[in-house]
């Protein structure tokens, strides 16, 4: 054993108990905060949006997501939150042969993941957990990797409740687990576009589309029928439109298939240049706390979201 796996071992007992205070001190906050009337976060969102929200009374498509987020205990939502139950979803919704397809292929699912464990999946794989957002680890093909370090990432994620002081109540009834994934096949993962179709009522209003990592990952806001629009962000670089995927049309019509059982969903698609896979689906975009440029774009969306619509037939069957 070389001296960084010694070192590693001995300061994992150490990681894990700073991990469990943590979670510990943002449960707490979150009680509190509840009992505050959600003031910590409202504060929160004061400093990152840029108005006071209303959350009893929602208009603006953050404050609807925040509404959401509060008081809608929708089983289903915590099914499609997960990153691995999600997959029964679209089985249910499209029978397993087009789901296969859909999908990226899992190699494997674990609840103690090991640097030996993870390294016998190989590379070309994305190391994900299924109860958070933004937990991945992406491992290029034929990649020199701290599999150590991988696995020491991926035991801490086990350890975490995703969203606890942002109130993600979707995420937290989730059985954690950390599963390995194949990732398109034939191509450099920093040329993937990542497409997100916002899709209200079953209807795409609009696209957040992401791309060009080799340069550092740029943004773009686009409508169903890709042409880009006016929409900025605060916080995000800028990006030109890239060109339409030929396959657009194929994944644009399964987004607002998956729609019309969500009021309001996000569904996200990775594609390279011929090839595509559904990412995830997200309730909570940004956790309603997306900083547009112009704060009207904000109103304008929520306008298009009946929030109230109880529009979410895949729970009741459920």
């Amino acid at each position: 054993m070389g001296f960084s796996n010694i070192r590693n071992a001995l300061l994992e007992p150490i990681i894990a108990l700073r991990d469990h205070a943590g979670q510990l001190f943002q449960f707490a906050i979150m009680r509190v905060d509840q009992r505050l009337s959600y003031a910590i976060f409202k504060t929160r969102f004061y400093k990152i949006v840029g108005y006071w929200p209303n959350f009893e009374d929602p208009k603006t498509f953050n404050e609807k997501i925040n509404w959401r987020k509060i008081n809608d205990r929708n089983p289903a939502h915590t099914i499609v939150s997960d990153k691995l139950r999600m997959r029964e979803y679209i089985i249910d919704r499209f029978g397993a042969q087009a789901a296969k397809a859909m999908l990226p292929k899992v190699l494997g699912i674990t609840t103690k993941p090991t640097a030996a464990l993870l390294k016998s999946f190989g590379t070309g794989v994305a190391i994900k957990a299924n109860h958070g957002s933004g937990w991945v680890e992406i491992i290029a093909k034929d990649s020199q990797t701290d599999w150590d370090r991988i696995a020491s990432t991926a035991r801490s994620w086990l350890r975490k409740t995703y969203g606890l002081r942002k109130h993600e109540w979707a995420y937290q009834n989730i059985a954690p687990k950390v599963f390995v994934e194949e990732l398109l096949s034939n191509s450099d993962h920093r040329q993937i576009i990542d497409i997100k179709f916002h899709v209200m009522h079953g209807v795409c209003e609009w696209l957040d589309i992401s791309h060009d990592r080799q340069q550092g990952v740029k943004f773009v806001n686009a409508d169903r029928d890709w042409k880009k629009s006016e929409v900025t962000w605060k916080n995000y670089v800028q990006g030109n439109l890239p060109e339409k995927p030929v396959y657009y049309f194929e994944i644009l019509n399964l987004a607002e298939e998956i729609g019309q059982d969500f009021d309001y969903i996000r569904v996200d698609f990775l594609g390279s240049q011929n090839e595509w896979k559904l990412g995830e689906l997200t309730l909570y975009d940004s956790s309603g706390l997306t900083a547009y440029a112009d704060k009207s774009v904000d109103l304008a969306y929520g306008l298009r979201w009946n929030h109230r619509s109880n529009q979410n037939r895949y729970a009741s069957q459920r």
